[in-house]
């Protein structure tokens, strides 16, 4: 299966970035194209092929919603996760009438945006016919029934976000203490956090043998 071609619209650099670093460790997944605004959005898509958008609604120059309505107005042939803070039910109803695979709404945990991409992905790999339980796998009926987007108890979406941008920047694997000092957490904070990224498979956890002292364990993103 050829790698899914994605963009990803979002108006904050600073979230920009953390959605890229998340899709480039996202095995299966290409970041193609990014925009600023749905204005950017359809520009760049006249030139490029797009097979997934990930986008925010709260935008300038043209909001998500909008962008959505143009890109089903163009019958585009590509689909549209919603990340963004938006959450009104006539907001999210809009969103759905108009074919928006999933919808995330932030602040949101890695764990469920990969629920939405692994999800995708499901979805891409059927071929012929579907039976109920394939449907339901796809539209993550039993994702739905849990508490979505919810971490263990002491535990914050920003700070596992922080995390994960750190251990993106290392392919060498990084120590808790390494995460800790660079996050400006402790290193028993940082490592239930790493623990917690190993426990939903977004991270390995390797042992390193060193001349002196005890083994130390690695972190990598998956």
């Amino acid at each position: 299966m050829n790698p899914i071609r994605l963009m990803i619209v979002e108006d904050d650099p600073m979230v920009m970035d953390i959605h890229r670093r998340f899709v480039q460790s996202f095995s299966g997944f290409t970041v193609e194209a990014t925009a600023q605004n749905g204005k950017e959005a359809l520009e760049a898509l006249k030139g490029t092929d797009i097979d997934l958008v990930i986008m925010d609604i709260y935008m300038a120059e043209l909001d998500g919603l909008e962008t959505l309505r143009r890109i089903r107005q163009d019958r585009r042939d590509l689909d549209v996760i919603v990340v963004s803070a938006a959450h009104e039910i006539d907001t999210v109803r809009e969103v759905m009438r108009l074919g928006a695979f999933d919808y995330v709404v932030k602040p949101f945990t890695y764990e469920r945006l990969s629920q939405a991409m692994e999800g995708y992905r499901t979805y891409l790999k059927k071929k012929g016919e579907l039976d109920q339980k394939d449907i339901d796998s796809i539209m993550r009926r039993e994702a739905r029934r849990t508490r979505d987007g919810c971490l263990p108890k002491g535990l914050s979406a920003i700070q596992l976000e922080k995390v994960l941008c750190c251990l993106n920047e290392s392919d060498l694997g990084l120590s808790a203490d390494e995460v800790a000092a660079t996050t400006g957490v402790s290193r028993v904070t940082a490592r239930r956090y790493l623990e917690h990224l190993v426990s939903i498979g977004q991270a390995s956890v390797d042992q390193e043998h060193r001349s002196v002292g005890r083994p130390i364990n690695l972190y990598r993103i998956i």
